[in-house]
């Protein structure tokens, strides 16, 4: 029951937020925005934290008014929304720091999901198959080298 006063509260405040946004005082209130994102944050780990508390009693033989698969479900919202309200905290939080500080000191930008994957498929191909022309600037009539500098073609 606790659980939906905090649910409540926090859409209570990111709804006026999203309200207040549309009116000529957003410039006043979009720095408040991190907070509405921490808040969230905070609200899906409390809920993980009852969910694997009411499954751990469960567990352990104790009455728990709660069914496992609402446990289950509930858990993997959680979760997700954990990890999109963490997704949305770096992408606009992370860029904002960076552009308010300027990249001076600054780790590099981390590369893209997608680009991670490309660069880590990419480099196993080559290491598996080291004949293949697998560097797109390489075309007809460029040379290409194994790890060694042996000519491939």
């Amino acid at each position: 029951q606790h659980g939906l006063y905090v649910t409540y509260s926090v859409h209570a405040v990111m709804y006026g937020y999203f309200a207040l946004m549309s009116t000529p005082y957003r410039k006043y209130i979009t720095p408040y925005a991190i907070f509405i994102t921490l808040a969230q944050l905070l609200q899906m780990l409390a809920g993980m934290f009852v969910t694997i508390k009411a499954v751990m009693y469960q567990n352990s033989g104790q009455d728990c008014n709660v069914n496992r698969t609402n446990s289950v479900l509930g858990l993997t919202m959680y979760v997700s929304y954990f990890v999109l309200f963490f997704k949305l905290f770096i992408d606009s939080y992370e860029k904002m720091a960076r552009n308010a500080r300027g990249s001076e000191g600054l780790l590099p930008k981390a590369k893209s999901v997608s680009q991670l994957v490309w660069s880590i498929t990419r480099e196993l191909t080559n290491k598996l198959m080291p004949q293949l022309d697998t560097d797109e600037t390489a075309g007809e009539g460029t040379e290409v080298q194994d790890e060694d500098g042996k000519k491939l073609n």
